[in-house]
């Protein structure tokens, strides 16, 4: 059995050893699912290959930044107080040491709700996205076909709350 390898020489290839030192940054907002408000003090924890690494606090506007290193596999985990947290996974595993470009920037805007008695929440035990660098496109991109599938779960799990949230506005009102 024969094996062929391709050994790129082009453009990309050239720009990816000569280019520039990068960076690698997740910024955004994070939101109340209910009312799109900002939700300012929410905690963002960064965990980078499986340890924590950093834990911020989002300002007034709920916005947030976080710098990732090349080589580590990273999640992110956003929490606010008597909320669902949620979460997502970036890899930076296969992103080159240099590029020819000074930054790559991923906006993560991320919406929480509040949690109900009675309800599980263990679709969002799952990232709501995964995502990884993509030498091909030279940036980190979502992995859509995961992404598809999670908000298809998201629906179908929205629908149950939405139903006991109406139930118990309409028992508390009794």
């Amino acid at each position: 059995m024969a094996v062929a390898v391709a050994i790129a020489s082009g453009p990309i290839a050239s720009a990816q050893r000569t280019g520039i030192d990068y960076e690698i940054t997740v910024r955004g907002q994070v939101l109340d699912e209910l009312t799109g408000d900002p939700m300012p003090g929410a905690m963002v924890l960064v965990k980078r290959d499986g340890h924590a690494q950093d834990m911020i606090v989002t300002n007034t506007g709920g916005f947030y930044d976080v710098l990732l290193e090349r080589g580590s596999e990273y999640q992110i985990i956003y929490t606010v107080k008597g909320c669902v947290a949620k979460r997502v996974e970036i890899s930076t595993k296969h992103a080159p040491a240099k590029l020819d470009v000074p930054s790559i920037t991923m906006t993560v805007d991320i919406t929480l709700f509040p949690a109900l008695v009675g309800l599980p929440v263990t679709v969002f035990e799952q990232p709501m996205g995964k995502a990884a660098y993509v030498a091909a496109a030279r940036n980190i991109e979502w992995d859509a076909e995961y992404g598809k599938a999670m908000r298809n779960r998201i629906k179908a799990f929205m629908v149950k709350y939405d139903a006991l949230q109406e139930k118990q506005q309409v028992l508390a009102g009794r």
